[in-house]
């Protein structure tokens, strides 16, 4: 990807109220899954996962 990339992309097409509002309605539908704590095998492998990439430096 280049710089002109970003010229290239289109512009936001809902209005700065309407995706504020979009905003808090996305919180409050996923604000349980948020609050829920990461799952032990998820954390094992993302440490296996840091382990493994810090050896091959």
């Amino acid at each position: 990807m280049n710089s002109n990339d970003d010229a290239n992309e289109p512009k936001p097409v809902l209005e700065a109220k309407v995706q504020a509002e979009l905003g808090k309605k996305l919180q409050q539908v996923y604000s349980d899954v948020i609050s829920e704590p990461v799952p032990d095998r998820f954390l094992d492998l993302l440490q296996e996962l840091e382990n493994s990439s810090s050896t091959k430096r």
